[in-house]
């Protein structure tokens, strides 16, 4: 898939790809925080069939929908496709060493984060300083034993 990225001075930013099925979509993202998902006609790439506007929160919850089906598509298929890995799903109880703090820094070994999900909404790979609070959930892939030990070390009190 290619990107075409383009400035609009005092605007913002449009970003414009088209999909396998010939039809050209952008996102244009003002520099309010609002966001325009823009359908164009397939017969003039200028013109503007239907436009969706969203508010900066909903975009956050549409790009979290969206990443959250991609997340557990890549990981059922990194089940099939790998014997020997398991994905696992922790949830940080209360009394965790861990409500509050980073992620264990060294992760134990053969293991990955691949997202946290908090409140319904999917943090793909978190950066090594999100503090985890009570109740999300570490999803994380690597061999049985690295996932045991991480998932002993989230949930022990």
């Amino acid at each position: 898939m290619e990107l075409e990225r383009s400035v609009l001075p005092g605007l913002g930013v449009v970003q414009r790809f088209g999909t396998a099925h010939g039809q050209t979509v952008g996102v244009v993202s003002h520099l309010s925080g609002r966001r325009e998902v823009v359908i164009y006609h397939p017969d003039d790439g200028d013109a503007v069939l239907h436009t969706v506007v969203l508010e900066r929160d909903e975009a956050h919850a549409a790009a979290d929908l969206l990443c959250a089906e991609v997340t557990r598509e890549h990981v059922a298929d990194l089940e099939r496709q790998v014997p020997g890995m398991a994905v696992v799903r922790v949830r940080v109880p209360a009394g965790s060493p861990y409500d509050g703090l980073p992620l264990p820094d060294p992760l134990p070994p053969e293991v990955s984060v691949i997202a946290v999900v908090r409140d319904g909404r999917v943090i793909p790979a978190p950066a090594a300083d999100l503090a985890l609070d009570r109740d999300d959930e570490v999803v994380a892939a690597g061999t049985t034993a690295g996932t045991a030990a991480l998932g002993a070390l989230l949930t022990m009190s």
